[in-house]
């Protein structure tokens, strides 16, 4: 149990869960995403979605193949579920994306099925593989290029499973950004300046604030490019 299962009352802040409900949690396994920014997809069906009541019922799910993470199939119930993923259920023509809300906690929030093969990955370093280009991302996922005109710190937004860019969304002044991180998680605005290694940023309710550049994720340019709040 200590290795499967979380005391609720020690989880992560960024789960939105109800810590008196019952005494323990799925533990997600490590993968792509750190304990703040992922949840179990045990836990994320269970008391995000309410699409199952038991591990039981979601064992069955995937057995037959009828959750989708990230436009994949997906079969490991303590699988890490994590900031902009994407949660497919065919079976019901549903999808959703794993969101920090306005309350600094991971949602989902249901999306178009157009979205559905669509996710924002940040780059968060770069290596060179045979003369080529390796983009290493925010959820473990490596991309390779051949031409390099990227920065550590833009964003990408690529369609899956295929990891095609789509779109490269720079990390500049007069892009859109949300914050991964610090006292205003969850917040998006305008980025107004970039000053060494912290940035200036006006909130959607008009204020301008100062932090961190690494909690600065690029998200579009006039607006978000794709759906990422719940409103």
């Amino acid at each position: 149990m200590v290795n499967n299962h979380l005391k609720r009352l020690k989880a992560p802040k960024s789960w939105g869960i109800n810590r008196k409900e019952q005494k323990w949690i799925t533990r997600p396994r490590p993968g792509a995403h750190s304990l703040d920014m992922g949840i179990s997809l045990d836990s994320a069906i269970k008391y995000f979605l309410c699409i199952a009541k038991t591990s039981k019922e979601i064992k069955r799910m995937l057995y037959h193949k009828e959750v989708f993470v990230d436009a994949k199939p997906r079969d490991e119930e303590r699988m890490i579920v994590g900031l902009f993923d994407t949660l497919s259920f065919p079976k019901i023509n549903k999808s959703y994306r794993m969101i920090i809300g306005e309350n600094r906690k991971l949602r989902l929030i249901e999306i178009d099925e157009k979205e559905n093969n669509l996710k924002l990955v940040k780059i968060i370093g770069k290596n060179l593989i045979r003369g080529k280009t390796q983009l290493n991302c925010s959820d473990s996922r490596n991309i390779l290029v051949g031409k390099d005109e990227f920065k550590v710190g833009d964003s990408l937004l690529i369609d899956l499973p295929g990891q095609n860019i789509k779109q490269h969304l720079k990390l500049e002044k007069g892009s859109m950004i949300m914050l991964t991180g610090g006292k205003h998680m969850g917040d998006q605005g305008k980025l107004e300046g970039i000053e060494g290694n912290n940035i200036v940023y006006k909130s959607s309710k008009g204020k301008v604030y100062q932090t961190l550049k690494r909690y600065a994720f690029a998200i579009g340019k006039e607006k978000p490019a794709v759906k990422i709040s719940e409103k």
